[in-house]
């Protein structure tokens, strides 16, 4: 069975609540079918948002060190649950050959396959999220505009 890694701490919580949802959306008759995961929760990790506005340290380094560890941990896939943190999603692809799975490019494809139809979505974020430009830059590749 493949083994997935979170690149978590990024809020503490937020990390907590999408090991909950994983674990609540699998569907496991017993412990033994539920999905491998190592988490690894780095709540030092610097504030995205902070680094975007252009008054913090960058979280690059940081969350490249959460990636060698659930790499050394030979996990198979990568995710995180902070929308911020999708800012460095292709700094993070580039540093390793594990498959990371984007929350944005999830939820696009959820919105797709819904209503081929929208042009315009709504977003409610963190300023970083905003400034970032986390979500217009994948969503306006496919026509929609945040």
């Amino acid at each position: 069975m493949k083994r997935l890694g979170i690149i978590g701490g990024m809020g503490p919580e937020a990390t907590a609540d999408l090991f909950y949802k994983i674990i609540k959306n699998t569907p496991a008759r017993s412990d033994q079918e539920h999905i491998p995961i190592i988490i690894d929760n780095y709540p030092q990790i610097p504030d995205r948002t902070a680094f975007l506005k252009g008054t913090g340290e960058s979280p690059l380094p940081f969350l490249l060190e959460s990636v060698r560890r659930l790499e050394a941990c030979g996990v198979d896939y990568l995710c995180m649950p902070c929308n911020t943190a999708h800012y460095f999603v292709d700094d993070i692809r580039k540093a390793t050959n594990i498959p990371f799975v984007s929350i944005v490019e999830s939820t696009l494809e959820s919105i797709l396959s819904k209503n081929k139809e929208y042009k315009k979505i709504g977003l409610m974020a963190t300023d970083g999220t905003f400034i970032g430009k986390v979500y217009h830059s994948v969503f306006e590749k496919k026509g929609l505009k945040i």
